[in-house]
């Protein structure tokens, strides 16, 4: 989960998988990531739905992908040699088969191989608010260069709200939320380094405003641009070219 060239998960890879504990609606909106993809119905049936996790991280969102519908094509890229290889173990039932290919490679870079109008669905979980503004920006062309006509984008990630005192609060709630996590666990220097790593989030030239958000999808000729799940700071987006 990460921008280009960057290394923001180098010192939390290994204890990713625990980031769930921190969210008590984690099933639900990696729920919603399912229900899309299960409800997605192509312009033109051919064959399987060609799909990609952006920011994969340990395989969560992909197995809820592959479990969603049987006629998956699904990509799952991460730039983080630990994250690909634990998706690796934790897909292990699917890795290697015509339905999954796991690729170590930067999202934006990926992309680019891909040839235009290619991509039924292009998903991504607790990844995008990582990048800086400006790798955001060419990353959302890229993905709508790769849809299909009437191909969806869905991201569940964090969207910070425009009312600042409502963002402040939602972001203490997370705060709270990875501090009784990681205490619990009694991983200080991990708890530490996520404190870090929420603050470098709120970085101008790194948060990803909602508003902001939906204006730009819409200026990139995205139709019917929803949030249809909100959670304190966690917001599931949904966008169909």
């Amino acid at each position: 989960m990460n921008t280009s060239k960057e290394k923001r998960f180098e010192k939390l890879s290994e204890d990713f998988y625990h980031v769930k504990c921190a969210y008590p609606d984690f099933s639900i909106f990696q729920g919603k990531i399912g229900e899309v993809v299960r409800n997605y119905i192509p312009e033109k049936s051919a064959g399987n739905i060609a799909i990609v996790d952006i920011g994969c991280g340990y395989g969560a969102t992909a197995e809820v992908i592959l479990k969603s519908r049987n006629d998956i094509r699904l990509s799952a890229i991460d730039n983080e040699y630990q994250m690909v290889e634990g998706a690796k173990r934790y897909l292990a039932k699917w890795d290697d088969t015509p339905k999954l290919k796991i690729i170590e490679d930067d999202a934006l870079d990926f992309l680019r191989k891909l040839e235009n109008e290619s991509i039924d669905i292009v998903a991504s979980v607790l990844t995008l608010h990582n990048f800086k503004k400006s790798y955001r920006d060419t990353l959302l062309i890229e993905i709508e260069r790769v849809l299909k006509k009437k191909g969806i984008f869905v991201n569940a990630d964090k969207y910070a709200l425009d009312d600042p005192e409502e963002h402040n609060k939602s972001l203490h709630s997370e705060l709270e939320r990875f501090f009784d996590t990681f205490s619990q666990l009694k991983k200080y220097e991990v708890l530490r380094e996520w404190v870090l790593h929420h603050i470098e989030d709120q970085s101008p030239i790194r948060v990803m405003s909602e508003r902001v958000s939906i204006e730009q999808l819409r200026g990139l000729r995205f139709k019917n641009v929803d949030i249809i799940y909100r959670n304190i700071m966690i917001a599931v987006l949904v966008a169909q070219k």
